[in-house]
Parts: structure tokens; C-alpha cells; sequence
């Protein structure tokens, strides 16, 4: 709702430019995307998942490359990161993150808690999460401070590091759709909550009805 109405304002505006410099302008509307709608029983179950296979054994040439990358980060890159680990887990993560803040790499599980905190970032599937069930989880890939889209980001895409976050999320992902065919109760409570949801907000698709795919370019 918030952007649909920024979205008009700023059309306005460029509409009342065109006027105010005598000249013409048109919208060509190419794509949108709906936000992330959390599932908070499936996030439960899949901290379960997340709980019974823990964080990652480091080993110590993993923690000296962790801090070799500490080193070149600055205090306020090392606060947005502890930030934002505080904000997924209300006053616990708060806890959580100041016990963290002089640690290279998460070697704990972070506690888990419904909030409605929004933690900003990109997603493909936020218009699937109006249609389905749909929990995400965060798992240690890079030292603790690193900010996204930076360098230090790209040179542990490679390491052991990110190949045991990485592996760590699959086993977790996994789990948690493998106890969704085996619980039906838990699926069944699982779409409930999705239809408890949309019957006070319902699923409004971002892009309009009469907007088509454009030719790629």
C-alpha cells in the first residue's frame, strides 16, 4: 500500500514538471513486486530444523580468515550487522547480538521470535508468499560485520565458510519440507495461518491487469 501510493505521487509529480517546463511525459510501468509475507508456523519449524542441526564447526583457518576480514571492516559496517541480528529476534536477539559483538563467525543459534521488525533486502518470493506458505532463514556464510554487496562479501564467496552456511541452509530448507509431507497437521496449520492472513488482508498483485511482459532487452 505504501508504495502504490509513493508510486502515484511521484507520477503526479513528474506530471506536474511536464506542465510547469511545457512538455510531455508518459509512465511505462515494467514491473513490480509484492513484499515478503512470513509464515509464523512454518518459521517455527523450521528453527526446530535450524536448533537440531546448530551453527557450523570452525576451524582455525576459517576463524583467521574471518579475522583478517574483521580487520578491514569499519565499527559502523560490524553495528549494521549486529543491528540487524538483534532485530530478527526481539529483546533476546538484542542479548544475543551484544554476546556477539566481538565474535568472527556465529558459532551459536541465534534465539527465534515473531516480530514484525522489517529487515530490508531482495527476495523473488514475495508475491509466492500470497499464495503459499513461506518461512526464510538466515545461516552464517560470511565473519560476523561483513556488509552486503561489498568486497569483502565477494572474496568469502568462495571460502569453506560460505560453502558450510550454504550447505547448513539446504539441510535446513530440507528438513522442513520433508517434516511438511510427514506432519500434515503442521501444513494444515501452515495454510490456515495464510487464510487467516488474507481474510484481513487479501493478495493485490502489484503489477496491473492491463500491463503486459515487455520484450526483453
Amino acid at each position: 500500500a505504501d508504495a502504490e501510493q509513493i508510486f502515484a505521487r511521484i507520477e503526479k509529480i513528474a506530471q506536474g514538471a511536464a506542465l510547469m517546463t511545457e512538455t510531455q511525459v508518459s509512465c511505462r510501468f515494467e514491473k513490480a513486486c509484492s513484499s515478503y509475507l512470513p509464515n509464523r508456523t512454518l518459521e517455527a519449524a523450521m528453527y526446530q530444523a535450524v536448533c537440531h542441526y546448530g551453527p557450523p564447526a570452525w576451524s582455525d583457518e576459517e576463524r583467521a580468515f574471518a579475522a583478517a576480514i574483521r580487520a578491514t571492516l569499519s565499527a559502523n559496517d560490524i553495528n549494521n550487522s549486529l543491528n540487524n541480528i538483534a532485530g530478527t529476534s526481539g529483546e533476546e536477539g538484542k542479548t544475543f547480538a551484544r554476546r556477539h559483538r566481538d565474535t568472527l563467525l556465529i558459532d551459536e543459534v541465534a534465539p527465534w521470535a515473531a516480530t514484525d521488525n522489517v529487515l530490508a533486502g531482495s527476495t523473488d518470493v514475495g508475491d509466492v508468499s500470497w499464495k503459499a506458505p513461506v518461512a526464510q532463514c538466515f545461516s552464517p556464510c560470511f565473519a560476523v560485520g561483513t556488509p552486503l554487496h561489498s568486497w569483502q562479501l565477494v572474496s568469502q564467496g568462495r571460502t569453506s565458510i560460505a560453502h558450510k552456511g550454504m550447505l547448513l541452509a539446504g539441510k535446513v530448507l530440507a528438513a522442513t519440507a520433508i517434516r511438511l509431507f510427514r506432519d500434515s497437521a503442521l501444513l494444515a496449520a501452515s495454510q490456515q495461518e495464510l487464510r487467516q492472513v488474507l481474510a484481513e488482508r487479501p493478495y493485490r498483485c502489484p503489477i496491473p491487469a492491463e500491463v503486459s511482459p515487455s520484450v526483453l532487452r
